[in-house]
């Protein structure tokens, strides 16, 4: 019995190596919910992921990205499923577009594969509104360092429609008041570069782009080299709803903001 287990073990294995060496594979672990999704009484994630190999490019492809197989409003599902796949589908393309066939390459660099890879964190799955942040890296042969960026996505599920940034930070004294209370928080910091960090606050609409929704607080997440050097990766500012507007999720979710 040992035996035959240990066999079977290890075909799996060998299995799964191939999958990962040659075609696509799109696969949904139906009976894994991932650790990092909170729990909720009606919303049930499942993660589902993309492995692939594409010889032509040398480029090896790892992504990781939330579906929903349970809500209430069906359309809202649907909605929250098409919005997560399609962000990771359209990065994963824009990169794929940059990097050219193993042909073009240097004869030095064919030894080498570029890399991509997506996970995610599920920041909010409350009954009306799901936030999630993609953490983007990606690495194409001959750079210094690979890149690493995010992409936050936060959906109305009621509405069955995306948060922008433009929906939460039109309001102009309320982009001053993030920029302002962001800034103080990350200049707390013993080794923060004023400079860099109060350009990388300023009040833009795109210095704030990659915004979650959280159940307690705004979650402010800026890439690399934004508010500081590589080396201090992703940096992020939570900004509890207390000090900020109590009221700020449900005026979202109302639309007094849009």
């Amino acid at each position: 019995m040992k035996k035959i287990l240990f066999i079977s073990i290890f075909v799996l294995l060998i299995a799964c190596t191939e999958s990962r060496r040659h075609a696509k594979t799109d696969i949904v672990i139906m009976d894994s919910l991932a650790a990092i999704i909170p729990k909720s009484d009606t919303i049930t994630l499942i993660n589902k992921q993309i492995i692939e190999f594409l010889d032509d490019k040398r480029l090896d492809i790892k992504i990781n990205y939330p579906q929903m197989i349970y809500y209430p409003i069906a359309e809202s599902m649907q909605m929250f499923n098409s919005i997560m796949k399609y962000h990771v589908e359209n990065t994963k393309n824009l990169f794929m577009m940059e990097i050219p066939t193993i042909e073009e390459w240097p004869e030095e660099f064919k030894e080498f594969k570029n890399e991509f890879t997506i996970e995610y964190q599920v920041l909010n799955n409350s009954e009306s509104l799901a936030s999630v942040l993609y953490e983007v890296f990606q690495y194409g042969v001959g750079s210094i360092h690979g890149l690493h960026y995010n992409i936050s996505l936060n959906v109305d599920l009621q509405r069955g429609e995306l948060i922008s940034d433009y929906d939460l930070f039109a309001d102009s004294l309320f982009l001053i008041k993030v920029s302002d209370l962001t800034r103080l928080e990350l200049l707390k910091k013993v080794d923060s570069d004023t400079a860099w960090v109060t350009s990388g606050t300023q009040p833009v609409i795109e210095n704030f782009r990659n915004f979650n929704l959280a159940k307690d607080s705004l979650i402010i997440t800026f890439d690399p080299y934004q508010v500081g050097p590589f080396c201090d990766g992703s940096v992020r500012v939570a900004l509890s709803y207390k000090k900020l507007d109590a009221t700020l999720p449900n005026r979202i979710l109302n639309k007094e903001f849009r």
